[in-house]
Parts: structure tokens; C-alpha cells; sequence
């Protein structure tokens, strides 16, 4: 039983932190889109031209894209320019097409326009990119959290048994900046059932190899050996 991800891994919070802070971002640009529309004023505009934006890991006209610039007439009289905030590659307009403006009337080159994408587009970017952060970091830290109330439990109730120290090995399913860490891998033949138990300690980040002996104390709960903990209190602490 993987109980924990061991000392020094409280950085591993960080995912699932970024990831509830860019949900917060997201919701904060919905808010503030909206915020936009129910204060703007609307127009027709027309697409003029396109503003080519080339890609720093291209040279040719390919690797870039295309931004409208789109021309109306605010409510003033006066004749406003802007640039489309969503680029793409082929244009998502073309020149000459009539686009709905949303812009602000204190402000008429405070414009956008009037699209899903505008709406959208940074909101689901931001918002997708904060769950997939979320997500990993809770699949990373949850587990830890379990495993650390399970071993809190079987400190306070568990039964020590006396185990066999079979191996330390690395553990090659985690890596952590290229980095694997050690597992001490033990066995206890339970005398109730004759069966023969595996045990592994949580990961450890340093070779423990120099200050394990021939036996390891696990604490088991009564009746449920695989509900275990194998108690590794006995090392030093990593610094």
C-alpha cells in the first residue's frame, strides 16, 4: 500500500494550486466579458484587412496568423479601427464581411468583436489548462493525504509485527526531475493463516540501504494485514 509520497514533497501542492488559481482567472474573465457586454454599446463593423502575425519558429507565411482589423462607426460619428483580439490560421473572417461590434462608448477603441471565440475562446483556455492542473495535482497529493491519516490510525491502533527486509529498491514508476526513489520491500508470514504478507515502505528520497537490518517493524490493523504501515521512524530525516 502506497501511503504517502514521502518528506519533502509539499511542492507537489503547487499543481492543484496553480490549477484552482487559473480556475479563478477563468471565472474572473467570464465575469469580466460580461461585465463588458451588458456595458457596451453595439455596431455593425466590416472587416478591412488582416494583420499578419508571424510565428518566431517560422519564416514562411504558414507559421503565423491572421488577426482582423475591423472598421465601424461609433455612435459619435467618429470612424474606429481595431484590431480582433482572436487570430488564426486560415482568418476566421474574411475581408469585407460584416462583423457585430460590442465597444465601449467612453472608449469607442475599446472594441471587440461580438463572437463565440471573443466571448470564449480565454475562457476555456485558462479554464481547461486550471482543470488539467487541478486534476494532476490532486491524482498526485490525495493519495498522500489518505496515506498519512491511514498511518496516523495504525500508530494509534495498529499490532507491530516483525517483518523480513527482503530488499531496498528504487522505484522506477516514480520520478520525480528524473529522480526515482527508494522502497524497502519486506514479508511476515502470519502465523494465523500460515499466508506469507508483503509489505513496502513509503517512497523514501535517499538510499536507506546503510540502516536497515534484517527485520522491519509493520503495523497491521487487527484482522486486515493488507491494510498496513511500514513503520520507517527508525531513519534519519532527509534534510
Amino acid at each position: 500500500m502506497n501511503l504517502s509520497l514521502g518528506r519533502g514533497m509539499n511542492w507537489l501542492w503547487l499543481f492543484p494550486a496553480i490549477g484552482a488559481a487559473m480556475l479563478l482567472g477563468a471565472l474572473a474573465i467570464a465575469v469580466t466579458q460580461q461585465r463588458f457586454r451588458t456595458q457596451a454599446l453595439h455596431a455593425k463593423g466590416v472587416v478591412v484587412e488582416h494583420s499578419f502575425s508571424r510565428s518566431d519558429s517560422s519564416d514562411s507565411g504558414s507559421g503565423g496568423t491572421y488577426c482582423p482589423i475591423v472598421h465601424f462607426t461609433a455612435a459619435d460619428g467618429r470612424q474606429i479601427e481595431f484590431v480582433g483580439g482572436v487570430c488564426s490560421q486560415p482568418p476566421a473572417e474574411n475581408v469585407g464581411e460584416t462583423v457585430a461590434v460590442l465597444y465601449r462608448e467612453s472608449d469607442p477603441h475599446d472594441a471587440r468583436i461580438d463572437s463565440f471565440l471573443t466571448r470564449w475562446l480565454a475562457v476555456m483556455v485558462v479554464g481547461g489548462l486550471g482543470g488539467v492542473f487541478l486534476a494532476i495535482g490532486l491524482l498526485a497529493v490525495l493519495p498522500g493525504l489518505r496515506g498519512r491519516r491511514i498511518a496516523a490510525e495504525l500508530r494509534a491502533t495498529g499490532v507491530a509485527v516483525q517483518a523480513d527486509v527482503v530488499e531496498v529498491a528504487r522505484e522506477s514508476s516514480i520520478k520525480v526531475n528524473g529522480r526515482s526513489p527508494w522502497r524497502i520491500h519486506a514479508q511476515w508470514r502470519d502465523p494465523a493463516s500460515g499466508k506469507i504478507h508483503l509489505f513496502r515502505s513509503d517512497p523514501l528520497w535517499f538510499d536507506p540501504s546503510d540502516y536497515v537490518g534484517e527485520h522491519v517493524s509493520v503495523l497491521i490493523r487487527p484482522g486486515r494485514p493488507k491494510r498496513y504501515w511500514l513503520d520507517t521512524r527508525f531513519l534519519p530525516e532527509l534534510a
